[in-house]
């Protein structure tokens, strides 16, 4: 059996036994790993009666992200739990899997706030974890991860934003990327998958938090931490145009032919590059003339995939959970399955 024993209680954010959602977590280091993206996920195994996970938040600020954790669950077993980020959470061993020799822990980043600094150091919003604490003589062990790699990058439509309600004060409340056509795509393909979904966030302007525009962004997971695309996905999907209504077509043409020629220039050739059509049509006809010209770019067309009419926020912008869960996302992973390659290469991500 592939595990690890603990000389003491405390399993450190660089310990072999972790995984980490792909590209959106800083480098762990025996300090910490941190994110600032919703859909963000880690897994372990555990053995002994409990497990506390901890995290530094002398940065953060209300509204705190929010996080689920559960243990030994899985779509009908034990119920993910809601917690604000704080520097202690405990999750739950259920009853019926107590005396088992090993326990699934999963933790996945539920919401980040658009209202505070996200992006610049220190992030107000960053869920930066520092470790998980055992009973003594306890041990981890590494899950087996899916072989395949699937980058989603996108904005609020993406992050799960107003996916619950609309009306909750604070805006952490409002949202769940678990609710998300991007959560519902990347768990129901076959691969370990990283969603980077940022409110506001366009090709030609930033988004909330201080967030770049897309050529700024893609490469960072933060401000002065680099993404690592290692191992390089098999398949990148963008989701952006929305937010750019306001600009020149040309302009978008020009920024997401940008994008595309870095992603081309830095990965492999087994690596699918998809290009959705916003679920709204805005620019659409500029973002397809740029998803043109070359055999690894794909333009998916959701044309009739959003029907608000089956819940929006007020303004018909944001699908509801439903909407995202029972609607947009079975046919969005029906196009975007056939475009995943296999591919084994790494590679180091263009610099912008």
């Amino acid at each position: 059996m592939e595990d690890a024993r603990s000389p003491a209680s405390l399993i450190p954010p660089d310990h072999a036994a972790w995984l980490y959602s792909p590209y959106t977590w800083t480098v762990p280091t025996s300090r910490a790993a941190a994110t600032i993206n919703a859909g963000a996920y880690l897994r372990v195994l555990f053995s002994g009666p409990s497990a506390a996970l901890h995290f530094d938040v002398d940065a953060n600020r209300a509204p705190l992200s929010q996080v689920y954790t559960r243990v030994d669950g899985d779509e009908a077993g034990s119920p993910w739990r809601r917690a604000a980020v704080a520097p202690v959470i405990e999750p739950v061993v259920p009853a019926e899997t107590a005396g088992l020799p090993f326990h699934l822990l999963e933790l996945v980043v539920k919401s980040t706030s658009e209202t505070i600094n996200r992006w610049h150091s220190p992030s107000e919003t960053a869920v930066v974890f520092t470790g998980m604490t055992l009973a003594r003589g306890a041990r981890v062990a590494p899950p087996r991860a899916r072989q395949r790699r699937l980058l989603i990058l996108g904005d609020s439509i993406t992050e799960g934003v107003r996916t619950i309600n609309e009306t909750a004060g604070q805006d952490t409340d409002r949202n769940d990327v678990t609710t998300c056509w991007s959560w519902a795509v990347g768990r129901g393909l076959p691969v370990e998958f990283g969603i980077v979904g940022f409110g506001g966030a366009g090709l030609t302007h930033g988004g909330s938090g201080g967030v770049p525009a897309l050529g700024e962004s893609i490469g960072l997971v933060m401000a002065g931490a680099v993404r690592r695309l290692e191992p390089a996905p098999d398949l990148v999907v963008l989701n952006y145009g929305t937010n750019d209504r306001l600009a020149a077509p040309a302009a978008v043409e020009a920024a997401l032919g940008w994008v595309l020629a870095g992603l081309l220039a830095g990965t492999p050739g087994s690596t699918g590059i998809a290009v959705l059509r916003p679920f709204n049509g805005t620019q659409a006809a500029a973002l397809q003339r740029a998803a043109t010209g070359s055999a690894r770019v794909s333009w998916v067309d959701t044309t009739g995939i959003y029907d608000p009419a089956f819940g929006s926020d007020t303004g018909g912008l944001h699908p509801s959970g439903p909407n995202h869960l029972g609607r947009i996302a079975p046919p969005l992973a029906d196009l975007l399955a056939p475009l995943l390659h296999a591919s084994a290469r790494s590679f180091s991500f263009f610099s912008p």
